[in-house]
């Protein structure tokens, strides 16, 4: 693979600004359909938005275990429906 020019590079820079693309752009396109359709089905006064829906990356987060009735009885909380 060849290198590119200062001025390539600079042009590359300049079209990322108008119109990103790549993973986070990618991701942030997902959040958006992932989080309209867990707003469709979640309680009064619970809002996602993308940002719930996209990958964190950097210090991994310690997992807390939970148990199968503390996961129903978050998503009860937050979907308001019965599993």
């Amino acid at each position: 693979m060849g290198s590119i020019s200062s001025e390539e590079l600079t042009e590359w820079a300049a079209y990322y600004q108008l119109d990103p693309f790549g993973s986070y752009r990618a991701d942030l396109q997902a959040g958006v359909v992932a989080s309209t359709m867990a707003n469709i089905h979640a309680k009064k006064g619970h809002k996602f938005g993308p940002s719930d829906f996209m990958p964190r990356f950097g210090e991994p987060e310690k997992a807390k275990a939970m148990s199968s009735d503390d996961i129903k009885a978050k998503l009860h909380r937050m979907f308001g429906k019965q599993l």
